[in-house]
């Protein structure tokens, strides 16, 4: 089973992070390092979360 967590959106500063949007009631939970998530193409994952932080509301993702 699949389910939509989150959608990547823009990317954010110069340290390789990307805003996302997330559509889970626990993202603190979710985006941790070292999880894995499939991808929609599935050719272009899955990625693992190396950093995550929240910025003025707004999550904000690196992959390794």
């Amino acid at each position: 089973m699949h389910a939509l967590v989150a959608r990547i959106g823009k990317a954010h500063s110069l340290k390789g992070e990307v805003t996302v949007q997330a559509h889970t009631d626990a993202p603190g939970e979710r985006f941790v390092p070292g999880e894995t998530f499939a991808t929609d193409p599935p050719a272009a994952g899955p990625l693992t979360i190396a950093t995550s932080r929240l910025h003025n509301g707004v999550w904000l993702l690196s992959f390794e």
